[in-house]
């Protein structure tokens, strides 16, 4: 900049000052600069936000719909960024303004309040422009004389519309100044809300307006928003995950987000509230949903790779799910897909840990006989038998899983009285439980405490979950269509057929079940083998099967009989 033009306006000052020789230059120079900006900026004297022109916001019917939710934000287009037209203008006020404070010992702070009081509603640039250029006054100095709650939502807004507003484009000719706004913000909103332990008092009120804004960023990231680019998305996602802070401001900006996107009320995030027993009523559709390939999986999926990224730890990211799992308001939708988008991620890592976890819940739960924490141990487990994948096998399938788990040496439930409580909360879900679960259950014993009221309770929980797995048959008949994995005996069918066509022989694992769990053979699995899928027609490999079993005697007659006789 050439330092004539610096110099005249200093000689402009002087003379302005001679009208009020009362006045001291360091206390008239603030002022003189905050009515240099007022007057080249504002609209006019009754407007103190600072717009650009109406011609450069090309707004189209389809960019901001009736349905979109960031409406709110179109108010603050034009002013993120200065003018062209005065662009140069303000870099010579704000050099003089730095020369001031250098040479004229003016307080820096003076300059700040009178611009603050001049330009209520200053444009993002020219914060930054005060604060990194040319180091008049810093950001956190300006958002702490932020005193109105009026001024405080109005920055709120104004930040969250410089990310979302589809009139900004991040790839155009102003991506650098663009850039340069937003990360500076955000890292300054990273160091307030982040790096204050001692929380003295006169933090606590800007603490909380980061947080509020964080917050807002978090959600709107996660929301399908009509009129958001993909490619300004990834932009803010590579801000935050490249921000310039250390490791441990980061780490605890990711954790207090994540765990806000997990138990955020689901009306923020277009997601369905659940109750526990509605999340194990449609365990499968939840788990299927978290693996589809639409646009809210995918945002999210972006969103949650971003907030389990390094610095996070797997124990930092259990450590947010376990808050989040115990707190009383939880968002099954983003939970659930955390764990999916985990498990995908770190394998065995993210496993172990998950593991840990619903080991803990569970085990808390039967002893203080918490009906709300050993629901949260059979949702995860199940969540996880459902979506890990099955190669490597990273998590067991929920028969083996349960097996282990309720076995005579590890069961939580060896007495009495925890033992009741475990078979009345099963009883109790027995009308809307899926089938698969169900009748792995009604299968696979538990250790039973050695009492015949424990007995006899359990003979009642297997009868009642015998009736409502035939009641499911219907659908049990349609899952046959095609394999599934965590049905344990659909899964042990279709295993028996296919190695039965590909070897031609009956497989060992049939022979050793015949032998070592023949109730289970006789009363589940031939009934099941001879069931034929509906729509159908039956493969060669399974008629043939059947046939070598029937054999070798391994097939009840009055069974063999029933599968004969035409229907």
């Amino acid at each position: 900049m050439h330092p004539n033009r610096v110099a005249n306006l200093y000689i402009l000052c002087e003379k302005e000052r001679e009208t009020q020789p009362h006045v001291l230059r360091e206390d008239f120079i603030p002022v003189y600069v905050a009515n240099l900006l007022r007057d080249k900026l504002c609209r006019n004297e009754e407007s103190t936000v600072v717009h650009q022109p109406p011609a450069q916001i090309s707004l189209s019917f389809d960019q901001w719909g009736e349905d979109s939710l960031m409406e709110e934000y179109v108010d603050f287009e034009g002013s993120f960024l200065l003018p062209n037209q005065t662009l140069d203008f303000v870099h010579r006020v704000l050099k003089f303004a730095k020369e001031a404070t250098e040479l004229l010992q003016v307080d820096s702070r003076k300059i700040l309040d009178c611009v603050v009081e001049q330009l209520e509603f200053p444009c993002l640039e020219l914060l930054w422009l005060l604060d990194v250029k040319y180091r008049i006054a810093s950001l956190s100095s300006y958002l702490m004389t932020l005193k109105s709650p009026h001024k405080v939502q109005h920055i709120q807004r104004q930040f969250l519309a410089l990310c979302f507003s589809p009139s900004v484009h991040f790839n155009s000719c102003t991506r650098d100044r663009y850039q340069c706004v937003l990360e500076h913000f955000f890292h300054t909103f990273l160091i307030c809300g982040y790096c204050n332990p001692g929380r003295p008092s006169i933090l606590e009120s800007l603490q909380a307006t980061v947080f509020e804004i964080l917050f807002q960023l978090s959600t709107n990231l996660v929301t399908s928003t009509k009129g958001v680019s993909e490619m300004n998305r990834q932009f803010i996602l590579e801000v935050i995950k490249e921000a310039y802070v250390p490791n441990s401001v980061k780490k605890k900006y990711l954790s207090h987000q994540l765990n806000h996107l997990l138990t955020a009320p689901s009306s923020d995030v277009g997601a369905k509230f659940y109750t526990l027993d509605e999340v194990i009523q449609y365990q499968e559709k939840l788990a299927e949903d978290s693996r589809k390939n639409d646009d809210r999986v995918a945002i999210l999926s972006d969103v949650i790779h971003v907030m389990i990224s390094e610095p996070m730890l797997p124990e930092d990211v259990f450590q947010a799910l376990s808050t989040s799992i115990r707190n009383g308001s939880r968002n099954w939708d983003n939970i659930l897909f955390l764990i999916t988008a985990w498990i995908g991620r770190l394998e065995f890592e993210a496993a172990s840990v998950l593991k840990k976890m619903i080991n803990i819940l569970m085990r808390e739960g039967v002893q203080s006989q918490n009906e709300e924490l050993v629901s949260l141990a059979f949702i995860l487990a199940r969540h996880c038998s459902l979506v890990a994948p099955t190669t490597p096998k990273i998590f067991p399938r929920y028969q083996i899983w349960y097996s282990e788990t309720f076995s005579e040496p590890y069961s939580p439930a060896k007495d009495v009285d925890t033992f009741t409580f475990l078979s009345n909360l099963l009883t109790r879900w027995i009308p809307f439980e899926p089938s698969c679960f169900l009748q792995t259950q009604a299968i696979f014993r538990p250790f039973i405490p050695k009492t015949e009221e424990c007995r006899a309770m359990w003979k009642l929980y297997e009868d009642l979950a015998r009736k409502r797995v035939a009641e499911y048959n219907e659908v049990e008949e349609a899952m046959a269509l095609e394999p599934n994995l965590n049905n344990p005996l659909l899964h042990d069918v279709e295993m028996a057929i296919k190695d039965y066509e590909r070897t031609r022989k009956i497989p060992l694992s049939l022979g050793q079940m015949f032998l070592f769990n023949k109730k289970y053979f006789t009363d589940q699995f031939v009934p099941a083998l001879l069931r034929k899928p509906p729509g159908t027609v039956t493969s060669d490999a399974r008629l043939r099967l059947i046939e070598a079993l029937n054999q070798k005697g391994h097939i009840p007659r009055e069974m063999y009989a029933a599968y004969k006789t035409p229907k």
